[in-house]
């Protein structure tokens, strides 16, 4: 991992090529999706975070197979409204319980130093028609804004490790 963090900052820093075409993606310049996993807060968990208008944040998005096998765990109004309510920055999602894919795509982005992390399923209200319509039109500036996308080439379904 150390060697995949060096080459982003050599990307981000380093060359004028990548800086012209990209900018310094790694500096706080885009703007968060709506909702993002919030990755330093807890070890061993995550939690849905819900950004503020117009906050600006580093993140990397997991573009990844559902495969056929039913989503154990997603986001919904019930959650979302936790993480509203909860004094303690809630809901917290316990690692563990996320398929191996989103685990292997949390801890990858924990090594590259990113703070925050977007996975469709997670980040987008899946029982709201409205919620997940209105997300889902953003989906290709949440994409083109990352830092990074983390794309498993070597896995079927989100049940499987791409480490």
């Amino acid at each position: 991992m150390t060697t995949a963090r060096s080459w982003l900052e050599d990307c981000s820093t380093k060359h004028s090529a990548c800086r012209k075409l990209c900018g310094d993606f790694l500096a706080q310049r885009a703007e968060l999706p709506r909702r993002v996993l919030e990755l330093d807060a807890r070890d061993g968990h995550v939690r849905i975070y819900e950004s503020k208008p117009d906050e600006m944040g580093v993140y990397a998005t997991l573009s990844y197979v559902w495969g056929v096998e039913h989503q154990p765990v997603t986001a919904t109004k019930q959650v979302v409204e936790k993480a509203r309510l909860d004094k303690d920055g809630g809901p917290w999602i316990a690692e563990g319980s996320l398929p191996q894919a989103l685990q292997d795509a949390v801890e990858l982005t924990r090594r590259l130093n990113l703070k925050f992390l977007w996975i469709d399923v997670l980040c987008i209200i899946q029982d709201d028609p409205a919620d997940h319509t209105q997300e889902m039109a953003k989906l290709l500036g949440i994409y083109k804004n990352a830092a990074i996308c983390i794309r498993p080439a070597n896995i079927e379904n989100i049940h499987q490790s791409f480490l």
